[in-house]
C-alpha cells in the first residue's frame, strides 16, 4: 500500500468517515453527514478498491465481458464472465449453465442470435444475479443486454481446484466488507508505525526533558488543539469555512473532503 498520507481510505477513515463494501459497491458515509457527488466516486472508485483490497489482504475482481459457447467433451452449453483480478490484473472466468438454443418451435435446436442466452429460474447464474440486487430484464432471455451493469461490482470467488484460471461458478458473489472490519485493519496497519515513532521519540525526549521542563516551570502551556486535529475532528467544521467552485471530478482530494460528505454508490442499471 503505498504511503498514507497517499492513501485515500486512510484519510477517509482517519477524519471519522465510515467506509465499507456492500454487495461489491464501495460506500462512504463522511462524519459530516454532506452527500459526496456520484461523479467524484466513480472516478477515485478503482484506486479506493485497490486500496481496501490491499488493507484487508482480500482478492476480488471486476467483470470484463462475456461470451457463451459449448464446453467439454459433451459440448455442453453456458455462459462464460470473463474477469481480472483488481491488484493483479491476471484474467480469471467462471462458466454458468446456459442455453443457447431454441427449445420450441420450428427453430428448436437452432442458436439464438447473436450472444443471447437463457437461464432457468433456480440455476446458478440467477442465484448470482440476484445477490448482486441488480435489475433483473423482463425476460430471462434478455440477459445479453444487462451484462454490463455487472461492471464495477467487486466479486470473489474460489479457485477451481484443477483449472488454473478459473474460478468456482456456485461461488461467485459480490464482495461484502464491514466498516468496522476495515476500521480494524487500518487500526493494525498504522499499529507498527506508531510504535516505530514513539521508539525514535524517547531518545529525544530525554535529550530535552531538562528543557521542557524549566518551559513548564515558567509557565507556558501545552497546545491542545494539535492532538485534537490528529483524530480527525476538522470533519465536523461548517461549510463556510473553504469555498470550491471545481467541478467535483476536478478537484483534489483535499477540496472534496472540505467540500462534501455521505456517499452510497450505485450503479445504473438498463
Amino acid at each position: 500500500m503505498g504511503t498514507k498520507h497517499e492513501s485515500l481510505l486512510l484519510r477517509l477513515v482517519s477524519r471519522g468517515d465510515r467506509v465499507w463494501v456492500s454487495r461489491g459497491r464501495i460506500c462512504i458515509e463522511p462524519l459530516s453527514g454532506q452527500v459526496v457527488p456520484r461523479a467524484w466516486l466513480a472516478d477515485k472508485q478503482t484506486s479506493l478498491a485497490a486500496e481496501i483490497l490491499e488493507m484487508m489482504g482480500r482478492a476480488a475482481y471486476w467483470y470484463e465481458s462475456f461470451s457463451r459457447g459449448q464446453y467439454g467433451n459433451c459440448k455442453r452449453p453456458g455462459v462464460t464472465l470473463q474477469l481480472s483480478d483488481i491488484l493483479e490484473g491476471q484474467p480469471v472466468y467462471v462458466v454458468f449453465n446456459a442455453s443457447i438454443s431454441y427449445v420450441r418451435g420450428a427453430k428448436a435446436g437452432n442458436l439464438l442470435p447473436g450472444k443471447q442466452f437463457r437461464v432457468e429460474e433456480r440455476s446458478g447464474f440467477m442465484a448470482f444475479w440476484r445477490s448482486t440486487g441488480l435489475k433483473l430484464p423482463p425476460r430471462r432471455q434478455m440477459f445479453h443486454d444487462y451484462m454490463g451493469n455487472l461492471r464495477r461490482i467487486m466479486l470473489v470467488a474460489a479457485p477451481h481446484e484443477t483449472k488454473a484460471g478459473r474460478l468456482v461458478a456456485s461461488t461467485l458473489a459480490p464482495l461484502n466488507i464491514s466498516p468496522e472490519d476495515i476500521s480494524n485493519a487500518i487500526a493494525a496497519y498504522k499499529s507498527p508505525t506508531e510504535n516505530q515513532q514513539k521508539t525514535y521519540a524517547e531518545p529525544t525526549a530525554v535529550a530535552y526533558s531538562n528543557s521542557l521542563e524549566s518551559q513548564v516551570a515558567r509557565g507556558l502551556k501545552p497546545n491542545s488543539s494539535a492532538g485534537a486535529a490528529s483524530c480527525g475532528k476538522t470533519a465536523t467544521r461548517g461549510r463556510g469555512d473553504k469555498v470550491y467552485t471545481k467541478l467535483p471530478e476536478n478537484q483534489t482530494v483535499e477540496e472534496w473532503l472540505d467540500d462534501y460528505g455521505r456517499v452510497e454508490l450505485r450503479l445504473d442499471e438498463v
